[in-house]
């Protein structure tokens, strides 16, 4: 009895409470130490270029370009970055990926970024786990440059401008033209050497030999040597070459061929007129137009319907020359790779012949 009683006394119930209050006091303070880094664990980690595009110029570098990583804020040491480039541009050692990891500052530090040699735009993308980032790399084409004659690596074309096509001339008196048509339509021209510049536009087509050059433009109308603008090609063919050749006595000729295989013709400025058809290819030089036609026959200089390439090959390109001496010659290639040539000396007019050793390679030359 005196257990129980002194067990049920209030000192002893007030020693209970005391324990009780003690005891739920001190749980909430265990608690919250637990969550506390549960809360750390949870932080997203995020990934910024320091911007949002870079740019340079062909055939440079693009350097300063560095990744960030934080956690809620905070940079975040050792996270694993990878970074990939496209559309060209590279790392400096010619990989398109790089991967490093957050320096004390949260920062993966880019190598030297280069700009290929056509420029354009190149996707930046930084990933690490779940986590990404974008931006952008642009490089302005390298400006072109052209050499003719002996004058080398002239400028003057605009550098967002594309070539589509050169020529050169020559007057034998006040010396050398150059020529380049862009894809928007200019030609821009040199003379001796001078930088180049604006010289004709709304062009489709650009050739020049025998001092001078010929093109054509989105009306129709042709120009050649000194005549301009010359009419006589109906509105609704559609260009696809021209050719301008000199006999040197009795004047300048201009020739435009159109996609129904008809070739037009001008004389010392005279309007177009149609001069020949069921045409595939046209070119002039030294003093002489070539043509190749639907037959796989070919006229250059006078002679003309010329027989002897066979009627299984397809011809894709001709040319002529001469050495102003022995005569004229004329070429015409062929779709595996032959070519097949013909002087205009009344001794060698009567076959074509195939030199053996001629290659597809040696062809283009």
């Amino acid at each position: 009895m005196t257990d129980l009683s002194r067990a049920s006394t209030p000192d002893d119930g007030v020693a209970r409470r005391t324990i009780l209050a003690g005891a739920a006091w001190s749980i909430p303070v265990i608690a919250t130490a637990a969550v506390a880094p549960a809360a750390s664990a949870s932080g997203t980690l995020a990934l910024a270029f320091n911007q949002a595009s870079y740019t340079g110029t062909a055939c440079s570098t693009i350097t300063g370009a560095y990744v960030t990583a934080t956690t809620n804020g905070t940079p975040t040491t050792g996270a694993s970055i990878t970074v990939t480039l496209s559309n060209g541009y590279t790392f400096a050692g010619g990989s398109a990926t790089y991967t490093s990891t957050s320096d004390a500052s949260g920062r993966v530090s880019l190598p030297a970024i280069s700009v290929p040699s056509i420029g354009g735009t190149s996707a930046l993308q930084g990933v690490s786990g779940t986590a990404s980032s974008s931006a952008t790399a642009t490089g302005t084409p390298a400006p072109a440059t052209i050499t003719y004659y002996t004058y080398n690596n002239l400028g003057g074309i605009p550098a967002t401008a594309t070539i589509t096509d050169v020529a050169t001339c020559s007057d034998g008196v006040s010396g050398h033209w150059g020529f380049a048509r862009t894809s928007d339509g200019n030609i821009y021209s040199s003379k001796n050497g001078s930088t180049f510049t604006l010289f004709a536009s709304n062009t489709t087509h650009l050739a020049a030999a025998d001092t001078a050059a010929i093109w054509s433009k989105t009306d129709n109308k042709v120009t050649y040597y000194s005549y301009t603008d010359l009419g006589g090609i109906p509105a609704t063919a559609t260009i696809t070459d021209v050719a301008t050749c000199s006999d040197g006595v009795s004047g300048h000729w201009g020739f435009a061929r159109t996609s129904d295989g008809n070739i037009y013709s001008s004389k010392n400025g005279s309007t177009f007129t149609l001069f020949a058809s069921n045409t595939t290819h046209l070119a002039a030089a030294d003093t002489a137009a070539i043509w190749s036609k639907t037959d796989n026959k070919v006229t250059y200089y006078s002679y003309t319907d010329l027989g002897g390439i066979p009627a299984t090959a397809t011809i894709t390109d001709v040319a002529t020359c001469s050495d102003g001496v022995s005569g004229h010659w004329g070429f015409a290639r062929t779709s595996d790779g032959n070519i097949y040539s013909r002087t205009g000396t009344p001794s060698s007019r009567s076959s074509w012949w195939h030199p053996p050793a001629v290659t597809t390679s040696s062809a283009h030359h």
